[in-house]
This record gives structure tokens, C-alpha cells and sequence, in this order.
């Protein structure tokens, strides 16, 4: 019976951690740029924004396409989280709308002042300030 102390053994199962560690890190960042182009491309009809002008929707749509090419199941999604959950890099990681909720407040209940100078990640954090079916204030 091969031993865990074996640094053979302890290679292998390193790297095969590893290349798992990547896999469910992709399918995770895809789930959540598609995520992103979803509730994008609401605000942007809620504002009567053309959706393919839209920086953000050039940078997250693509991972809508990405994500529907899988079988991405509710039981791969639950691995996923499970496996999420007990690895310690994963653990730690920052999910995509976690990192721009820090902008979000600049954009509250306003329609983006200066469309063409917005970031994708702006245009996320814009999406998520913006609440669909409330009149944005126009200057």
C-alpha cells in the first residue's frame, strides 16, 4: 500500500490537485462572467443602452456562450462549491462581483456619465448599482 509520505506519490497527488485546482477555477470565473453579462445586459434595457456597444458586454458575454457549450449541471456545480470550500487557495479567492462592489457606490441611481471611458468592470459595478425599472436621472 503506497504511503502518503511518499514524495512520489505526494508529487502526483500535488499535481493532480493542481490541475484540478485550475479546472474548477475556469468553470467558477466563467459561471461569474456569465453572471455578470446577464445582469449587464438587463441594466443596459432597463436604460435603454445598446447591449453590442457595451464594453462590458464585449468583456463578459462571451463566457454566456462558454458556459452553455458545458454540461455545467447542478451536481458539477456542487463539486465545484465543494471542492471550492476545502481548498485553501480557492477558499480565499475573490469572486468577480465582490471585486467591483467597491465601485458600485459612485454609480448609484445614476446613468453612466461617461459611457465611453467606462471600464467593463465599471460597467458591472454600474449594473449592480443600477436597480432595473427605476427611472434613471438623466443630466
Amino acid at each position: 500500500m503506497a504511503s502518503l509520505n511518499s514524495p512520489a506519490l505526494r508529487r502526483r497527488l500535488d499535481a493532480l490537485t493542481e490541475a484540478v485546482r485550475r479546472r474548477v477555477e475556469h468553470r467558477q470565473n466563467m459561471r461569474e462572467k456569465a453572471e455578470a453579462a446577464v445582469i449587464i445586459r438587463a441594466a443596459l434595457a432597463a436604460a435603454g443602452i445598446d447591449p453590442a456597444q457595451n464594453s462590458g458586454m464585449r468583456e463578459f458575454g462571451y463566457a454566456e456562450r462558454v458556459v452553455a457549450e458545458w454540461p455545467d449541471t447542478p451536481e458539477l456545480q456542487r463539486s465545484d462549491a465543494a471542492f471550492i470550500a476545502q481548498d485553501p487557495k480557492l477558499g480565499s479567492r475573490v469572486g468577480l462581483a465582490a471585486k467591483v462592489a467597491e465601485r458600485t457606490g459612485r454609480f448609484a441611481g445614476q446613468p453612466p456619465s461617461e459611457p465611453w471611458r467606462m471600464s467593463p468592470f465599471d460597467w458591472y459595478a454600474w449594473s449592480l448599482a443600477t436597480r432595473p425599472g427605476e427611472p434613471l436621472e438623466r443630466p
